[in-house]
């Protein structure tokens, strides 16, 4: 049997009791959710037969046609997929503006019972293919919760370790530059508990979501994927949120509809050392470029769903924040680590779950000819990011960005400016640290956790 990441032996077990009670010493809840996980873990073994309630829900025929052609014909990774009768790409208009709304695409209020039946099929199909589980699809009346009289029932039969019923959270839609949509879910795994001499259940809910957005064509205005589609990769991510939170034993921050982010002030250094090279020889000029901005947050194009943007408070309100406090931005770190007391603080002021703080922590720069006797010059930029939780104080996430940016433009004055280059370092270091933040989140879908490294000094690049 497989408990996470381990196989369910006589040695495994004792790992987990191991774990278990330095948990105890640390965290007292923390190992109470470890010992309930663990007894997932050892009732889900492969081979293991679990129910999955279906929630009858009614839709029009064309939307649940279109439905249905999502859970039968799209697949990830399959060989047999036709796109003749995809919905992806039935009746889409590629050229000029956007047709009016299909009746077989669901609308605002159709979104939810969607969304039920894909999550549905996308967890019945993880299961079976991830978990290697025997799935008993059963149907059950929506929005009815499950009693105990009905999950004894379900366990009628001896095989059945497991009764699990997926239930939609939220749905948001938006239909601007890009159709997004939104997913969050709440999995409720019902477990045999085999150590009561009743025959007890033990209950163990699982939080999930998934978010995917489909861009607009490239002339014209309909977008490249139809409601439905977009709603399935979104259901389909949250399905694999799950089974991974499932497989080992840690949960995204994001799974929860009420997850909150504050997005600290992006710093940087006001001025950065310049490497000249000319025909006599190389010289370092200490702080040869000066008159940068500390406050580089308009740099930092950083995606945070499937949080809404209700849910996030920018840059410029902890910015205010803070100046309400009498800090100011340098107060946020201490070199590359963060004020972690301040930054959790300011957090909780402002009501959110999460702190995101960003910083560039390096910042280099060189002029001169190259060997062609034509303008050269270069900048080397490093930053580092932290993502907080406001309630314990841990650090969730931290990683390294670095950029360098060469320029052999003449601007006026017949020289290349200096500053666009340091400036440009400056945005691609942000950037290479969002790429950074983003196999953090992917790494709750995927269920493959990224390897910690060390420190983030040794992390760079």
């Amino acid at each position: 049997m497989r408990i996470g990441l381990l196989e369910y032996t006589e040695t495994g077990l004792a790992l987990s009791t191991w774990l278990v009670l330095v948990l105890l010493l640390v965290d007292p809840s923390m190992a109470l959710a470890q010992a309930q996980r663990s007894a997932v873990y050892v009732a889900l073994a492969p081979g293991s037969t679990i129910v999955l309630v279906q929630p009858k829900v009614s839709l029009p025929p064309l939307v649940q046609k279109s439905v249905t052609t999502q859970i039968a014909e799209w697949q990830p990774r399959s060989t047999k997929r036709d796109k003749t009768n995809d919905d992806d790409w039935g009746h889409l208009k590629l050229f000029g503006k956007a047709a009016p709304k299909a009746p077989s695409q669901p609308d605002g209020s159709q979104l939810a019972a969607a969304a039920s039946q894909l999550l549905n099929a996308s967890l019945r199909s993880l299961l079976v293919h991830r978990l290697r589980l025997v799935v008993v699809p059963v149907q059950e009346q929506s929005g009815v919760s499950l009693r105990a009289g009905r999950t004894n029932v379900l366990f009628k039969s001896s095989d059945v370790v497991a009764v699990a019923s997926p239930a939609i959270l939220n749905v948001v839609l938006n239909e601007k530059s890009q159709r997004r949509i939104n997913v969050w879910a709440r999995i409720t795994i019902y477990i045999r508990d085999t150590t009561s001499v009743t025959g007890g259940v033990q209950v163990h809910r699982v939080y999930c979501s998934g978010s995917y957005a489909a861009p607009r064509v490239l002339l014209g205005t309909a977008y490249l994927k139809t409601r439905t589609a977009v709603l399935a990769r979104a259901c389909w991510t949250a399905a694999s949120m799950a089974v991974s939170s499932l497989e080992q034993p840690l949960v995204s921050p994001f799974a929860r509809p009420d997850a909150t982010v504050a997005i600290a002030p992006t710093t940087g250094p006001t001025a950065a050392d310049l490497l000249v090279f000319s025909n006599t020889g190389r010289r370092v000029l200490p702080s040869g470029i000066s008159g940068l901005k500390s406050n580089v947050s308009d740099l930092l194009n950083l995606d945070l769903q499937p949080i809404l943007a209700q849910h996030l408070v920018s840059p410029a309100m902890c910015m205010r924040q803070l100046m309400s406090r009498n800090s100011k931005l340098v107060d946020l770190w201490d070199g590359t680590i963060p004020n972690v007391k301040l930054a959790i603080s300011l957090g909780k002021q402002l009501h959110v779950k999460l702190v995101f703080l960003c910083r560039i922590v390096d910042l280099e720069a060189s002029t001169g000819n190259d060997r062609r006797d034509r303008p050269a010059d270069s900048a080397y930029a490093r930053s580092v990011g932290y993502l907080l939780n406001t309630s314990t104080g841990q650090t969730l996430w931290s990683g390294v960005g670095a950029a360098t940016m060469h320029s052999g433009v003449k601007w006026v004055g017949g020289s290349s400016s200096l500053t666009v280059v340091v400036q440009d370092a400056e945005r691609f270091a942000l950037s290479a640290l969002n790429r950074k933040f983003e196999m953090y989140k992917n790494q709750f879908v995927t269920g493959r956790m990224l390897k910690v490294k060390g420190s983030v000094d040794a992390l760079d690049g």
